[in-house]
């Protein structure tokens, strides 16, 4: 199958090589998404290799969907401006602020960013191509074990520590910033029939825990107040607020070893900054822990325990006390609100993680047969018994919390 990119597209990416000091050289174009991917693009795998010298670049092209159908059907634009804007703005910011307070541990979780387009229909942004220098993606098939939900919750920490000392030095330029940042998904729920939606969204958790009373219950109440949740207590902006990365499955996170034998990875990056927006911490640790993980759901505290840490050793960095700024006991009562959207999250993604690739959709042969975004998630997978067995696993977690 022949890839095409747009002429804009390709100049843009030829200005990237000719900045990096290339002159005369080859460009080559891959296919970098699997069948599944692309809810929101597609993803290409660029070499650029000089003749002379034969230096290479390993570049990685998201483009987003020119399709209207597509287009009207999810915020595809606003993603790749507010992902373009993540690395052009907000993580900028946030190297500056690290050089300033003279960081010496700094937080280095995300790709090297050479530049995106934002005009319509040719919106894309350009990263370096982590899997040349390394890291690999987890096979979302598995749940992660100990060491890698260590791993993540370490980095989160770090990440939203950023946000606390921006807010604490210079609360100005976080407000300034932060005012860009509204949700992508926002305005599409608020013109759904919320109640219903969620019922046939958790469809299939109530199958899961059919027979179990209490769980069943559980997952009435969350449907009873899922309104009041999303439209309401998602959106509070307080002074736990954080700048948020908003998409922490599997397929977004990236890992480094020492070396080939080792099951702990040195490296974590966090990858699709598209739905980042503002709000509370939990969201995207929860987020990430209730879809990532299954047998480490008895030991959430400790896992707690070391994004807090991590956070704490961040903020201490720049002459901050973490308990200035939020006390474990507040983090804890931040889970015991904000959880619930891990749960739901998890509940959706857990579904389409399970997916094996002969099973997967295709998002734009969905839109031509006008599914909608939430018809991704009722599939028919082979692994069902395993969906099944995690959900129950995690709502009922949730209920004998007291989360729902």
């Amino acid at each position: 199958m022949s890839i095409t990119i747009s002429d804009k597209q390709k100049r843009f990416i030829d200005q990237i090589a000719l900045k990096e000091g290339f002159k005369e050289y080859n460009l080559s174009l891959d296919q970098g998404s699997l069948k599944g991917d692309g809810y929101m693009g597609t993803i290409y795998v660029v070499k650029i290799e000089e003749n002379s010298t034969k230096r290479k670049l390993n570049l990685i092209l998201k483009v987003a969907h020119t399709d209207d159908k597509i287009r009207k059907e999810t915020p595809t634009r606003l993603t790749y401006i507010r992902e373009n804007y993540m690395y052009n703005v907000v993580f900028k910011e946030f190297r500056e602020l690290q050089k300033e307070y003279h960081v010496k541990k700094v937080f280095d979780g995300t790709a090297k960013y050479y530049g995106g387009l934002e005009d319509i229909k040719e919106e894309c942004l350009v990263l370096e191509n982590l899997k040349e220098i390394g890291f690999t993606i987890w096979n979302r098939l598995k749940p992660m074990d100990a060491h890698h939900v260590e791993a993540v919750m370490a980095q989160y920490g770090k990440f939203h520590a950023l946000s606390y000392a921006l807010k604490k030095f210079n609360q100005e330029k976080y407000s300034e910033i932060a005012k860009n940042l509204q949700s992508a998904y926002e305005n599409l729920v608020a013109e759904n029939d919320f109640k219903s939606t969620t019922i046939s969204s958790l469809g299939k958790a109530f199958e899961a825990v059919e027979g179990n009373a209490d769980a069943t219950a559980g997952l009435n109440r969350f449907i009873e107040k899922s309104y009041e949740f999303f439209h309401e207590t998602v959106r509070i902006k307080d002074k736990y607020t954080v700048i948020t990365h908003g998409d922490c499955w599997a397929s977004n996170l990236m890992f480094k070893y020492e070396d080939a034998i080792s099951q702990k990875p040195s490296q974590v990056y966090i990858l699709d900054w598209q739905a980042s927006t503002t709000g509370s911490p939990i969201l995207d640790t929860s987020f990430f822990f209730y879809t990532c993980t299954k047998d480490c759901l008895d030991n959430f505290k400790y896992f707690l325990k070391v994004y807090y840490e991590n956070m704490s050793s961040m903020l201490k960095q720049f002459g901050v006390k973490v308990e200035e700024i939020i006390s474990f006991q507040d983090l804890e009562q931040q889970w015991q609100i904000y959880s619930k959207f891990g749960m739901y999250t998890a509940i959706l993604l857990i579904k389409m993680m399970l997916t094996k690739q002969e099973e997967a959709p295709e998002w734009k042969e969905m839109v031509k047969e006008n599914k909608t975004q939430m018809d991704m998630f009722d599939l028919k997978i082979s692994n069902e018994e395993e969906y099944n067995e995690r959900v129950r696993n995690i709502v009922n977690h949730m209920v004998e919390n007291n989360f729902i």
